[in-house]
């Protein structure tokens, strides 16, 4: 078995083993779609069935995305993750859009609430491509 390690979440490392399966792979890192809602400060809505809504950007379709209203409003946007309850979060896993192109994020900054205030716990940048990246 060849695997593409650059392709896989980012690894960086020798991999020692691998379990295959035939059942469906669970990211643990990933917060399950009922853990949370999701707002946007711009979203095209109803949109169409790949882009538009906000919730597509949280559907864990690589193909669907979030999308800006197409005119009228100007960035920056703010996309919000509201938990439910506490979560552990050690990380963020973006994906842009299907073959670049405009709309992909390439500066950031992450706040999370801490004793009800807003408080900013990571920021900076990204290249303009359509490659996964991390926080």
């Amino acid at each position: 078995m060849v695997l593409p390690l650059e392709t896989i979440g980012g690894f960086k490392g020798i991999l020692h083993s691998a379990e295959l399966s035939n059942e469906a792979f669970v990211n643990p890192r990933l917060i399950p779609a009922d853990h949370f809602t999701a707002s946007a400060t711009s979203q095209e809505t109803p949109g169409t069935e790949t882009e538009g809504p906000v919730e597509k950007a949280f559907d864990n379709d690589p193909n669907t995305f979030w999308h800006s209203k197409w005119t009228g409003d100007r960035a920056p946007y703010t996309v919000a993750m509201n938990l439910n309850t506490p979560e552990k979060v050690n990380g963020l896993t973006y994906l842009p859009r299907p073959g670049g192109g405009n709309g992909v994020v390439t500066s950031y900054e992450i706040y999370a609430q801490k004793d009800g205030q807003m408080v900013k716990v990571a920021s900076g940048t990204w290249e303009n491509n359509s490659k996964e990246k991390d926080c």
